[in-house]
């Protein structure tokens, strides 16, 4: 176990639905100006090695830890081969036997973190939210309300087993 600062959410959080959180807004003062305090953060590794499997864990959990060596020689290339590989981690490990369907992605990769001048990959975060409804603004504010708007329209649609 290790402790780290959580900076957007007090340490007696408790998730009860869906909440706005405006990255462009900093989080309340805290009393005193006191800095956040350490969150204890915790192996998944013991507790996943438990479970049936990787995708019963996900199910459980929300997350899961998986090894996997992409192929990927040239991430300016990263695309065909790269997708591919996470589709099938998706179809065989975490979802298997259940419907997936695939939207196209803009071809773009943003690496970020030591020795770049955005900070933002320094810390614990994700980029998709905590539902449906969040991706659906997420999508929206980078392809605009009309390919948001058809993500939903196909996510919203029932799929079968075998797709």
């Amino acid at each position: 176990m290790v402790k780290s600062q959580l900076n957007t959410f007090p340490q007696d959080f408790q998730y009860t639905g869906r909440f706005p959180i405006d990255l462009a807004v900093p989080p309340p003062p805290r009393p005193g100006n006191a800095p956040p305090p350490l969150s204890d953060i915790h192996d998944a590794r013991p507790p996943q090695a438990a479970a049936s499997s990787p995708a019963a864990f996900f199910d459980a959990h929300g997350f899961v830890l998986l090894d996997h060596k992409t192929q990927v020689a040239d991430w300016d290339n990263y695309k065909p081969i790269y997708e591919t590989e996470i589709e099938a981690l998706i179809r065989d490990v975490l979802l298997p036997g259940q419907g997936l369907q695939t939207m196209p992605a803009a071809a773009s990769l943003a690496r970020r973190g030591r020795g770049t001048e955005n900070g933002y990959a320094g810390g614990v975060h994700q980029d998709c939210g905590l539902g449906a409804d969040d991706y659906e603004q997420l999508v929206g504010s980078f392809a605009g309300p009309y390919v948001a708007q058809g993500w939903r329209k196909m996510y919203d649609q029932p799929m079968s087993k075998a797709s």
